[in-house]
């Protein structure tokens, strides 16, 4: 689904920061910002915000916040109305995106820049979708690198932190080993030994299998799969580079 074109601004055009609609021009550098924001992720890349409008039907508001004529922040908004409730997600619910919310360059390391431009940037962000959307709910869901949420709880919504654990895969094959449990490296060791596990890079045959093995999951816990097949087969198709499937295979 195409973004709407709107130019509605918040803020001075000069000195200072303002949030606008981006036009056809800046969906242009669109990836490019992403790009150079050390927040950015492939989430924020503008092929898979189009492709989670669709999927989800929902209007895309592909925000892009400035300072001066530096563009500073991008901030994707998904609009949906149901039963005369106007919302916007951040990211849209049931497509596998665990965040979103705004990114930013940051032109001073300054700990007083960025604060400013934090509060700057949600302000005139919430401005407009509860000045022009009159939303009745907004969910957003903020990154890792998104530490100072301040700004979102000066502007009266509320926060409730989510944790989970990560495991860094730049570290080497031996340090991730050593890292698994005692019983999972005996069974690693002994499969091995026994050349019963063999380990492969996948292909889309392998990722269809993944689908299906993840729908299968959910029904078996009495819980629906929200992303739809061909939602992931897009973003597979799309994103070559960013998407790996593995397959471990067990006895053949």
């Amino acid at each position: 689904m195409a973004p709407v074109k709107t130019y509605i601004t918040y803020g001075k055009e000069m000195s200072d920061t303002k949030v606008k609609v981006a036009d056809e021009k800046e969906l242009e550098v669109w990836d490019k910002i992403v790009d150079l924001s050390k927040m950015g992720t492939v989430f924020h890349k503008l092929d898979w915000l189009r492709v989670a409008a669709k999927h989800t039907k929902s209007k895309l508001y592909p925000l892009i916040g400035y300072d001066g004529r530096e563009a500073v922040s991008l901030f994707p908004i998904f609009y949906k109305e149901r039963a005369f409730i106007k919302m916007a997600f951040s990211p849209p619910p049931k497509c596998t995106i665990p965040y979103m919310g705004p990114i930013f360059r940051y032109l001073s390391n300054r700990q007083s820049s960025i604060e400013k431009l934090h509060d700057n940037i949600v302000n005139k962000a919430l401005r407009f979708l509860t000045n022009e959307l009159r939303l009745d709910y907004i969910l957003i869901k903020t990154q890792k690198n998104m530490l100072d949420i301040r700004a979102f709880l000066w502007e009266g919504l509320e926060a409730h932190p989510n944790y989970t654990y990560t495991v860094p895969i730049e570290r080497s094959t031996k340090s991730l080993f050593e890292g698994l449990s005692n019983e999972m490296r005996i069974h690693i060791r002994k499969a091995e030994k026994e050349k019963r596990l063999e380990i492969k890079e996948g292909d889309i045959t392998d990722f269809k299998a993944l689908i299906q093995m993840t729908i299968n999951r959910y029904q078996e816990q009495g819980k629906a799969f929200g992303p739809s097949s061909e939602y992931l087969m897009k973003v597979y198709e799309s994103f070559p580079d960013n998407i790996d499937v593995i397959s471990l295979i067990h006895d053949g």
